[in-house]
């Protein structure tokens, strides 16, 4: 008896199935920041000054990563550099608070024309 997948979307290896790409992850991790911040503006600012542990007023790799780590969102050091890749805008390596609203009002926006 040969077995036979509904339709070819369900043809993928078990293996393929949980992996999960850094625009997935950056759409999770957007997504929660927006659903945490039901304050709007003040909401995403008082989530930056949880996640910034030394107050400088900007977020390193470190910074980051353990304050989506807070929010539930296990990830390691490597992705958390990505993510802040995708967030530094202006390339110095940490995402201040005008880059991180930026992002996550971008994602507010999209998530809300869905």
């Amino acid at each position: 008896m040969v077995l036979c997948a509904p339709d070819k979307s369900f043809d993928q290896a078990i293996e393929e199935l949980d992996k999960f790409t850094i625009d997935d992850l950056i759409k999770e991790i957007k997504a929660k920041i927006v659903q945490r911040s039901a304050n709007g503006i003040r909401g995403i600012a008082r989530i930056f000054k949880m996640m910034d542990d030394k107050g400088d007023r900007k977020l390193d790799v470190d910074d980051f990563r353990w304050g989506l780590i807070d929010f539930g969102i296990q990830i390691s050091k490597s992705e958390s550099q990505q993510i802040l890749s995708h967030f530094d805008r202006n390339g110095d390596g940490y995402v201040n608070f005008d880059e991180f609203l930026v992002a996550i009002r971008v994602s507010a926006f999209s998530l809300t024309s869905l």
